[in-house]
């Protein structure tokens, strides 16, 4: 079941969030990491919900069954849920090959990016150039790259070759190990899906939680991937996927969706069965922060989901 199955016992009861962090886990054979409560995302991603990860978690139920979220990007309110069961999908495969490495053969990964650890323009030139063929050099190359890239930017071209520029910052620990860590035992319960947000949503039923980020395909006045992302995700893919998560709420799922906050996207979510939150934020996409524009976004929680 989900976060907390009452409010005495489960993952998600205060008394198990107060004796987590003395809980150890097994790597190598010692005992070298605590694992945190609350996991953080090891993954830099445009429009990634870390700063509104705590909001969300405050808007979702106290109890819920599975966890479902098909636009997994960061996975931010995931790792602070740490829900005890769960579908996560997105349609990047390399994300989700990502993911999958991390869970299931975590030291491997590990082990890769210390031996690939140069930080310079070079070497990232290199990185991107290559053409990985196992799963952890892939999961590898992506962490790599978005750890290193310009603002953490994952865009491909139509050939599907990633082209972003170095980002000429280094990083004082390339590799992250004990957050790799971390994130993996968080993941351990989780199951990937690389496909669309239909399938991903196909199992929900009454009493699951649902969170949806979409990209956002409207103009918005932070969007600075508005047109790359029409190519990913159309107004027709926002209007199907209102219609779902519409459904899921009229059967009792636990809805929550983060869009942008404009006329037409809020049309798509009636009144009736949604509670809307206006959030302000600055934009992550400009080079500097003092470039960074101010935005606003809409948080609609379905009735029935307050905690």
């Amino acid at each position: 079941m989900g976060r907390t199955l009452s409010k005495s016992s489960g993952v998600g009861s205060p008394e198990a969030r107060a004796s987590c962090s003395n809980v150890t886990h097994m790597w190598r054979g010692e005992e070298s990491l605590t694992r945190r409560c609350t996991p953080k995302p090891f993954i830099r991603w445009v429009g990634g919900k870390r700063f509104l990860a705590g909001r969300i978690t405050a808007a979702a139920p106290t109890s819920f069954g599975k966890y479902f979220e098909p636009f997994l990007g960061s996975g931010a309110v995931f790792f602070q849920l740490e829900p005890s069961a769960s579908i996560l999908g997105d349609l990047n495969p390399d994300l989700i090959c990502a993911y999958e490495v991390v869970r299931d053969s975590v030291e491997d990964v590990v082990d890769w990016l210390e031996e690939h650890s140069t930080q310079d323009a070079d070497a990232y030139y290199f990185m991107r150039s290559m053409r990985p063929t196992t799963a952890v050099a892939r999961a590898g190359r992506f962490l790599f790259l978005n750890r290193t890239a310009f603002n953490g930017v994952w865009r491909v071209n139509r050939q599907g070759e990633y082209n972003v520029p170095y980002g000429y910052r280094r990083r004082e620990d390339l590799v992250g190990a004990d957050g790799l860590r971390a994130a993996s035992v968080a993941l351990s319960k989780a199951q990937l899906v690389c496909d669309d947000f239909e399938t991903t949503l196909a199992s929900a039923s009454e009493g699951d939680l649902v969170y949806v980020d979409p990209p956002y395909t409207v103009r918005h006045n932070s969007n600075g991937f508005r047109k790359y992302n029409e190519t990913l995700f159309s107004w027709k893919d926002q209007i199907r996927l209102a219609e779902v998560l519409n459904g899921l709420a009229i059967n009792r799922c636990h809805v929550i969706v983060s869009n942008a906050s404009n006329a037409d996207v809020l049309a798509l979510y009636p009144r009736s069965l949604y509670q809307r939150q206006m959030v302000t934020r600055k934009s992550l996409i400009a080079g500097t922060a003092s470039s960074r524009a101010t935005c606003e976004e809409v948080l609609l929680v379905s009735e029935g989901s307050h905690a």
